[in-house]
């Protein structure tokens, strides 16, 4: 299996049969993107949460859809999209790391909300779908 030069940490799928080799490579592979993506350490699967789910699904048109859709309506947030999810959904630390006010980060995360239909979303529902739409995006670019 070729893998980049970047993939240097060891990421450990779920227990399986050796009937389903194919299965624990492919979840390795996920959480190796997504610890890519996200700039955090994952070492299981297990630890990928809702995102273990959202990945394998990741090539499925609904998906898939979902996914380009979402991140279609943000064009010109990409910037903000990233440190905000790279943040964990995390306001102030989102401003510092773009070093911009924290109200200039809740004025664009509103802006957003309005751009993808969510206007009475809490900050959670929102983070949650925007953050799914992101991963799957960027495994599906991988």
């Amino acid at each position: 299996m070729s893998l980049p030069v970047e993939a240097k940490n060891i990421i450990l799928s779920r227990m399986h049969s050796a009937s389903e080799l194919d299965k624990a490579f492919r979840e390795g592979y996920f959480a190796w993107i997504a610890g890519l993506i996200d700039l955090r350490k994952v070492s299981k699967f297990e630890d990928l949460g809702v995102y273990s789910a959202a990945l394998l699904l990741a090539n499925t048109p609904e998906l898939k859809g979902f996914s380009k859709g979402y991140m279609l309506r943000l064009k010109g947030y990409e910037e903000t999209v990233s440190s905000y999810i790279r943040n964990g959904g995390d306001v102030v630390a989102t401003s510092v790391d773009l070093g911009c006010h924290s109200n200039t980060i809740r004025y664009r995360l509103n802006k957003m909300k309005e751009l993808v239909n969510a206007p009475n979303e809490t900050d959670h529902e929102f983070f949650r779908d925007l953050s799914i739409a992101y991963m799957v995006a960027k495994v599906l670019t991988r």
